[in-house]
Formats: C-alpha cells, structure tokens, sequence
C-alpha cells in the first residue's frame, strides 16, 4: 500500500496512467465498432476476418522495426505521434462516412483504415511496453505495471460501453468522432511526460556492439540492431518459452473473440449493445485481477500461479460457445478476464526486470510479435472457417479457448518453466528491492 501511495503522488506517472486510460479508452472502442460496423453493413463474417488480418499484417511486418525506433527515439515522441495519428485517421473515416451512401465502396475506406492502423501500431506498441521503466523508478516497476494494466483494462470497461452506448444512437461517424477525441487527449496527456535518463531507453553496459558503432561516428543498421534483439532472446532461453505461450494464447484467442464472437450475437440475435457488455465483462474481470496482482506484488514469487490462471482463461472462454445464455456468458467473460490479468502483468514485470536496458525496445517488439504478429493468421483462418462452414462460430470459441486452457497445462512439467523465478536478474531485483526497503 505504501508503494502504491507513493506511485500516485507521482505526477509523471499520472500523466501516463491517464494517457493511458483515454488511448486505451479509444482503442477498445475502435475495435468493438469497426466489428460491428463491417457485421452490420456487409453480413459477412470473411469481410469482418479480412479487415482485421488487414490491420494486423502491417503490424506483423513492421513489428521488429518499430522495437529498434523505440530503442533509437524518444519512446515519448513515438507515444504522442502515434496517437494523434491515430485521431486523424478516426476524424478522415468519420468524414468519409458522412458524405458517402452505406454501400459497397465504403469497405475500401474500412480496408485503408484498418492498414493505417496497423501501421500505426506497429510502432506504438514497442514504445508503449517498454516507457514505463523510464517512468519510475525499478523498485516502483511491479505497482506502477500493475496499475497501468488495469487503467488498461478499465478501458475494456468503458470502451465497450462507450460503444454500446453509442450503437443506440445508430451514428457511425459520430462513433467514430468520439473514438478521434479519446486519442487525442491520450495524446495531450502523454506529452508531459518527463523521462528518467537513466531509463532503459538508453544504452546498457551489455548492449556494447551499438555503443562501439556510435563512439567510431556510424550508426549500426536498423537490421543488425534487430538480429542482435533476436540473438539475446536465443540466448535467454526463458524468453522463448514466454513468447511461445504467448504466440499460442493469442492465435486462439484473437480470432475467436473479434470474428467468432460478434458472428455469435448476430446469429442469436442478440443486440450489438449485449456485445459491448460482452466485451466490457472481460474488463471487469481485468480490472479485479489487475488491482489483485498489484495488490500481490506482481506474483512476485508465485509465479506458479500463471500457468493455472491461463488455463481457467481459455476453459471460460471455451465455456462461452457451449452456453449461450447472457448472464452466463458475462460471468464467463469476466472469468477470463480475471485470469487473464493474472497472466499478463506478472510476465510483462519479469522481462522489463531481466532485460538489459539497451535492448527492452527490440524485446518487446519480439513479444508483440510472436503474440499480436499471429493476429492475421487468427483472423484469416476464423473468417475462412466460418464462411465455409467448418465450424460453428459457438464451436470456434469453444476450440479456441480449449486449446489454450490444454496448452497452459502443459507449462506446469516444463522445467525452465517451473524455475522462471531462478534467473540471476530477477533474484537481484529481489535482494535490490528488499534492501531499499529496510533503508526506507
């Protein structure tokens, strides 16, 4: 509590945590809406899974890029710019829609506007997981995490029920105006930002090949920076294992839940408002187990917690396309969001803790990239099952989540796994952390 106390007095961090929220805010909005939007005027569930592989592919090619920007630029700039691109983007689209009839030509605009964003994304995520260090200082790194992720997730909260309160109002380009307004007071508030110099942000002692480019007056290339991301990661085998469970979590995850899902409630005739609770049940539970984990110090030695925690996540997910009924599945949504907080703030802590300084941006562009990068393949491969019919959009979900609840229980007899909080780094972040402690 004493720390958590400290973290708001801290004007900085608020200024990020409430840049957040408002991005965040958007960013739920933004994907519930163009959903329903696609769903709404074309009735076509491969429509819906080829604008968000469309949005996701640019996000998949430039992923790897955008972690060395976010290790060469001011991670701040990149924040602000990013956003307010992002508002622009929004304020186009809704104008588009204003002067132009429903109609087929307007799937060209959705297609620009989900690249844009892909694009977009691809350098704003690298930026946005690993600015925090440079925040705060690192015995502030498990609270201050664990409060970022659920601003986040209260924007899953509020997002979906921004969204379902404007689906009454049945006024795409006013939806899509709110969603440009949230962006760009994220970006207002990101630009107080002041960032530690010493933050990771800068060069560490082990990124020694850069430091020697740039002392003999060359730049190393954006290519070799990447393959010495990749060589470290290889390196540290923890790493990979992390980043295979995240690229399985989220292969079955995303299209199941942003095509099967949407495709679910329009075939039970269930209203677009239901699908935005749907969505802002998953918030709830986001924020309960965000503020839990805070409260826990990060799982700070339980990590033997996350692998169980994933598997409810994908059995409550799984459990959605077998019981379809609406106070159920809210409960169920919840569920998973609960658990799935439970998983990921703990292993967003652990690589920003064990990961030199000069090397954060290119790791976490690695993870958005076996994770996220997989969205496009998830989205294709969910529309494409849909429309020929090979599953059910109930039985979709239900694969989905089963997988992941199966493959988190194979993580408990994987030994590198079962010691993930031996690392050397880790250990002493421990010892730093209770020293500074007793000092205090």
């Amino acid at each position: 509590m004493k720390q958590a106390a400290k973290i708001f007095r801290d004007r900085n961090f608020l200024f990020l945590g409430s840049g957040t929220v408002l991005s965040s805010f958007g960013d739920a909005a933004y994907f519930i809406l163009i959903g329903w939007f696609v769903i709404d005027v074309t009735g076509s569930q491969l429509t819906l899974g080829t604008v968000l592989t469309l949005g996701a592919v640019p996000r998949l090619v430039l992923m790897l890029a955008g972690g060395v920007v976010a290790d060469r630029m001011s991670r701040k700039r990149l924040l602000v710019g990013s956003l307010l691109t992002r508002a622009g983007l929004l304020v186009l689209f809704a104008l588009w829609l204003a002067l132009s009839s429903h109609g087929h030509l307007q799937l060209w605009a959705v297609y620009g506007l989900a690249v844009a964003f892909g694009v977009v994304d691809a350098f704003y995520w690298p930026a946005s997981g690993s600015i925090v260090p440079q925040v705060v200082s690192d015995e502030d790194l498990p609270v201050a995490n664990s409060f970022v992720q659920t601003a986040q997730q209260i924007s899953v909260v509020g997002g979906p029920l921004i969204a379902a309160g404007l689906l009454w109002l049945k006024n795409y380009p006013l939806m899509f105006l709110v969603m440009a307004g949230l962006f760009g007071s994220g970006a207002l508030c990101q630009s107080f930002l002041r960032l530690r110099m010493n933050g990771p942000g800068n060069l560490s002692v082990g990124d020694t090949s850069v430091h020697q480019e740039k002392q003999k007056g060359r730049s190393p290339s954006a290519l070799h920076e990447v393959m010495q991301g990749l060589h470290y990661v290889r390196k540290e085998r923890i790493l990979w294992l992390i980043m295979l469970f995240s690229m399985v979590i989220n292969l079955f995850f995303f299209g199941p839940i942003n095509v099967g899902l949407p495709a679910l409630v329009h075939h039970l005739n269930w209203s677009g408002s239901l699908y935005g609770e749907l969505e802002a049940s998953v918030g709830v539970g986001a924020v309960v187990g965000g503020l839990a984990t805070g409260w826990l110090n990060g799982l700070r030695g339980h990590f033997h917690w996350i692998a169980p925690m994933a598997t409810v996540m994908g059995f409550s997910l799984g459990t959605v396309g077998l019981i379809h009924q609406p106070v159920v599945d809210l409960l169920l949504m919840g569920l998973a969001g609960l658990s799935m907080s439970v998983v990921d703030i703990p292993i967003l802590i652990y690589i920003q803790t064990i990961t030199e300084r000069g090397l954060l941006g290119r790791v976490m562009s690695l993870l958005t990239l076996m994770s996220i990068g997989l969205s496009p393949v998830s989205y294709a491969l969910s529309g494409v099952i849909l429309q020929q019919g090979w599953l059910s959009d109930a039985w979709l979900i239900f694969v989905g989540g089963g997988v992941i609840g199966v493959f988190s229980l194979v993580l408990l007899i994987l030994p590198e796994f079962r010691r993930i909080e031996d690392h050397p780094r880790w250990q002493e972040a421990a010892v730093s952390k209770d020293t500074g402690s007793t000092m205090e």
